[in-house]
């Protein structure tokens, strides 16, 4: 018989918790890695809509202005003029046109790596100066009531990312069916947003796995960071995230990965505290108290990099006294030998020799 127990049904805390490459194997569910089912993902979209290749030639005045001249890239580099109504019409028939077949959500972005175009048009666009965030904002939101009117049903998520970091500042109210991703999941980029009205509500895109400062084949964050962090998620009703970088380090970092995914389960309850015995116990067997002793002097050594240096952690990047922000670490290699000294390695060797 079938115990009246497992008669349950349950809401996830996320719709989506997908990276690339994409999962949705076992393990991926019990960790609450949910694919992407009917959302088209594209973040910066500017290039499937206008791609370079069709149209550089035919159209370069599709393309930003700089120097005198067109600018061709691809990659998501590609740059548009975003006065021309061909580019916005494009823009739009890309959208509708994956919410006609059936879709439930698009995305819509700005080209990574952003440059402004410098023709008259676009100076003049939207009466906002050179104030190129809210230029993209008034853009993404009349893209969003023309979907609203040809496709009700669907939905578009807008990427809040380096010029749309920060909401618009012209209006507070976005159409109802507008959803925004935060690049950015960490309080202050969070805070700004409570006073804007957000009707499908936000997702978030998180860099726990991403290799801009580190190695891809080090570990790169603590269980106590991700404990923090999907607690701010849920709290902040986050109701979707897309990971840069999947996280594939099962040894190094299967503890981290375990913790995030259980902690999805319950955050207001679970705790890395009890998670990472749990893990151990039931991955290690008899061998459990030296994998709990192995993690606890690695994932020490590495907090400094996890909940500080690391990919838009409080100081991966800092303001010299002259130019650009700077990433605070350019050598991995010097990372590495500061978080892995010679000691410490030897006492892992003999956790794992045990």
């Amino acid at each position: 018989s079938v115990p009246a127990v497992l008669n349950v049904s349950k809401t996830p805390v996320l719709r989506l918790n997908t990276a690339h490459p994409a999962g949705g194997g076992f393990y991926d569910l019990a960790h609450n890695r949910f694919p992407r089912v009917d959302e088209v993902f594209g973040g910066h979209t500017g290039e499937r809509a206008v791609p370079p290749e069709t149209y550089f030639e035919s159209h370069p005045e599709y393309f930003a202005l700089s120097g005198g001249e067109r600018l061709k890239r691809g990659d998501h580099n590609a740059q548009y003029c975003l006065s021309n109504p061909e580019v916005r019409e494009l823009i739009y028939r890309d959208l509708a046109s994956w919410l006609d077949r059936g879709y439930g959500s698009v995305d819509l972005g700005q080209p990574d790596g952003f440059r402004k175009c410098a023709c008259d048009a676009c100076a003049g666009l939207y009466d906002t100066g050179d104030d190129w965030g809210e230029k993209i904002w008034i853009f993404n939101r009349r893209v969003a009531e023309r979907l609203y009117q040809s496709n009700p049903a669907g939905q578009v998520t807008m990427m809040s990312y380096i010029l749309t970091a920060a909401p618009p500042r012209t209006f507070t109210r976005f159409p109802p069916n507008t959803c925004i991703m935060l690049t950015g999941t960490n309080e202050e980029d969070i805070a700004p947003w409570r006073g804007i009205e957000v009707p499908r509500g936000f997702t978030g895109y998180i860099y726990n796995w991403c290799p801009n400062l580190g190695s891809r084949y080090t570990p790169m964050r603590t269980p106590g960071f991700v404990e923090t962090q999907v607690k701010r998620l849920a709290a902040n009703h986050i109701q979707a995230i897309r990971r840069d970088g999947p996280g594939q380090l099962f040894g190094l970092e299967g503890p981290v990965y375990y913790v995030m995914g259980r902690m999805f389960d319950a955050p207001e309850h679970n705790a890395a505290g009890d998670l990472v015995p749990e893990f151990c116990d039931a991955a290690f067997g008899r061998s459990a108290w030296y994998m709990r002793s192995f993690y606890d002097r690695l994932y020490h050594a590495i907090t400094l990099y996890s909940d500080h240096i690391g990919t838009r952690c409080d100081v991966w990047t800092y303001q010299p006294i002259e130019g650009r922000r700077r990433k605070t670490v350019t050598d991995p290699f010097r990372l590495i030998g500061f978080l892995y000294p010679p000691r410490l390695l030897a006492a892992l060797d003999a956790d794992l020799t045990q």
